[in-house]
This record gives C-alpha cells, structure tokens and sequence, in this order.
C-alpha cells in the first residue's frame, strides 16, 4: 500500500504537526510497511521533521507582476492549474489511500479561490477518479460563509468513504455541507493518539515551587488582543504575588511569539517579568517537554489542551472558539472554561484555585478519559485500514 497523509503541515503550526506525527505512528502500528508520504503546504518542513516525503498540496502562486494583459494572464493562470492538475491527478493514480489528517482543516477562513478548500477537491477528485480510497479523519470544520468554498468542501465530503469528526458541532457543520454526514460518526482529534513515550513523563516542578503554563495564542480579533494581554497579565500577577512561577508557553511557532512578547512587555512594565520562564519552542516536542515541568496549564491554544491532557495536566481553557469548549464538555470539565471575550482576572483566579483544590480528582479524571479516547481513536484506525467493518455515529469520542 501507498498513503497520503493530507494537510496543511509545515507551517509552524505545532497542533497540525502533533497531529501527523500521531497519524503517522497509527498507520505504522496498523499498517506496517505501507509507503506514506505527506501532501502539505512545506514538504521542506515536514521532511525534516517527520523524516517522510513529502510533495506539495498545490505549487507556490507567483506575486510578480507580470506586464501582460489580463486575459493573458488568466490564460497563464490556468495553463498552470491544468498542469496541476495533471500532477495531482498522476500522484494519486499511484496512491492507494488519500487521509485528509484531522486538524480544522475544513474552513474557508483567510481562504482565497485557489486555498484550501478547491486544492482540497481537486486532490480528493484525482484520488476517485483512480478509484482509490479517501478518508476524512477526525476533521474539524469550523464556521462556513462563502457558498462556492460550501460547495467544494461538500464536494470533499462526497469523495470519501470513510467520514468522522471531532466533536458535535463540526459534525452538525459537515451536515450543512453533505446531508450524510449527519449519520457519520465522532471519534477524538487524533492528537490523542500521540505515542505513549512522548507523554509518559510525570515532571513538574521542584519541591517547594509551583509552575504554571500560561499559554498564549494570535488567532483572536484584533480588537480583543489588548483586553486578552491586559487579563492574562493581571491573572499572571496573582500566581506570581503568590510564589507561582509562570512558564509562558505558545501554539504556533510563527504567529504566537509577538503575543507572548507582548505579554512580557506588559509584565515588564510592572517589573514582574523576571519571574518568568520564556524559552523557545519550535517543534511540538519542546513543547510537551516545557509543559511536563509544570503542575497546570492554562491556555487559550486547542492543542496545548490537548498536550495538557496527554500529560495528566489540572487546566483552565481561555476558550476563543467553540471546539475548546466541546473538548471541555466532552472531559467534564466545563466549569473549567472561560469564554476569551469575557476573560476576566479575578473569576480565572477562582478557577485557578478551585482547579488547585480539586487536582488529585481532577488528574484520575483526565487520565481515564484519555485512555478512553485513545482505545476510540485506535477502533477508528481499525476501521480506516480496513480491520474492522465501519460503525454508525459514535457518541463517546466527542
């Protein structure tokens, strides 16, 4: 067998890269000497990091302009995509499965004609047209506006045989997109099938301290952004005047660093920003190890939760989008949340506290709920290789 693993990896995004060093380790586990391969946004990036190939969803688009006429330049343009097309269209005729690999991969936000959506059709279109197999793993799909992006993404979904999604609501918007998909099923992002041996260690901090990750992300609305700073800062301050050390901790190794070192300017100003730990984190890794030598972790990053989970964490979600919060719900721990837009100091310090007296309760109940989802998720690696027939909708993996 030959498998392409397909998403948008090698952008620094290190939720997206956990997520295909998990799906990667699954199909060695069920599928051992299969030939996998990556189609992603920076085969350079993730050659290096997942020592697999790797080709491009779709070929660099030039930002020259060129002094041609217009109708010379769409003929250039699609000339192009033809050839594209064509590439797709023979990588897939020697490809036996196309594994779109989890993430929220299905959205048309900061999508132009050419993003995501269309390059995500056009390949699942080449890999029918062969007849060979497309699987929609555990994808999330977040909120849909433009009606030709609906379209191609619905057109996606109609490609596969084998659909799942990660939580109640993506479903409900798959459902929007292709009717089906209301009876598919929902199983765990699949970050939850992360090796064992990158999580087991238990860390924290030394005796007689306390450490917490603080993590930071860039995808809120602008407006929002002083406010968000201005609360984690504030919340920060509490722990500190405390005796908490506090590690400040990222999601995306591109777009998160100026919002921490916005964060630690704000804590500079009140000469409280030698009391904590920045050190950098360029791969998923770094990060699960930074996050091991903390007790809690609080953040607003999908995939830190995540990480938080794997690593038997105590955590407060700063939620800026509905998915963290079906995450929290889905572990029990919804009064464990706070909506970013009415993040406020004091009611996250309650939390914290409350979080502090609960711990021991609450570690039992991450750990039984993640190796939960880790049998679910490897159930749906049975029935993705073909090991097991495919189910109805599964409640439980949400």
């Amino acid at each position: 067998m030959k498998i392409a693993f397909w998403g948008n990896f090698g952008t620094d995004n290190l939720g997206n890269e956990c997520t295909l060093h998990a799906a990667l380790a699954a199909a060695h586990r069920h599928v051992a000497g299969t030939e996998i391969f990556a189609v992603c946004s920076n085969p350079a990036d993730t050659v290096a990091r997942h020592h697999i190939e790797a080709v491009r969803i779709a070929p660099p688009l030039s930002t020259a302009r060129l002094p041609h006429p217009r109708p010379v330049r769409l003929l250039r343009r699609l000339a192009a995509e033809l050839r594209d097309w064509a590439r797709v269209v023979g990588t897939m005729r020697a490809t036996d499965a196309l594994v779109m690999t989890g993430t929220g991969m299905l959205t048309d936000k900061h999508e132009g004609l050419f993003g995501l959506p269309y390059q995500m059709a056009k390949w699942a279109s080449a890999a029918r047209l062969w007849r060979k197999d497309v699987l929609f793993a555990s994808v999330g799909v977040e909120e849909l506006t433009n009606p030709l992006k609906r379209r191609l993404m619905g057109s996606a979904l109609r490609r596969a045989r084998y659909r799942s999604y990660r939580d109640p609501a993506s479903r409900k918007r798959a459902s929007g997109l292709l009717a089906a998909s209301k009876r598919d099923p929902i199983f765990p992002d699949l970050a939850f099938s992360l090796p064992r041996s990158l999580t087991a260690g238990r860390g924290g901090s030394p005796p007689g301290t306390a450490t917490v990750a603080l993590g930071v992300c860039d995808a809120v609305e602008t407006s929002v952004m002083p406010a968000y700073v201005e609360a984690l800062g504030d919340f920060a301050l509490g722990l500190l005047d405390r005796g908490i050390r506090i590690r400040l901790v990222i999601g995306d190794a591109r777009y998160d660093p100026p919002v921490r070192e916005r964060l630690r300017s704000w804590l500079r100003e009140r000469r409280a920003d030698n009391r904590v730990i920045i050190e950098p984190i360029t791969s998923f890794q770094e990060l699960i190890r930074q996050l091991t030598d903390t007790e809690f972790v609080v953040a607003t990053r999908f995939h830190n939760l995540i990480l938080a989970f794997l690593l038997g964490k105590p955590m407060i979600s700063v939620s800026h989008m509905d998915k963290n919060d079906e995450l929290m719900a889905a572990a029990g721990l919804s009064e464990y949340r706070m909506p970013l837009k009415d993040v406020e100091p004091g009611r996250l310090l309650e939390t914290f506290e409350r979080m502090e007296r609960n711990a021991d309760e609450l570690r039992r109940r991450i750990e039984d709920r993640v190796e939960t989802w880790r049998e679910e998720l490897e159930e749906q690696y049975a029935i993705m290789f073909r090991s097991q027939p495919n189910p109805g909708p599964h409640e439980d993996g949400a």
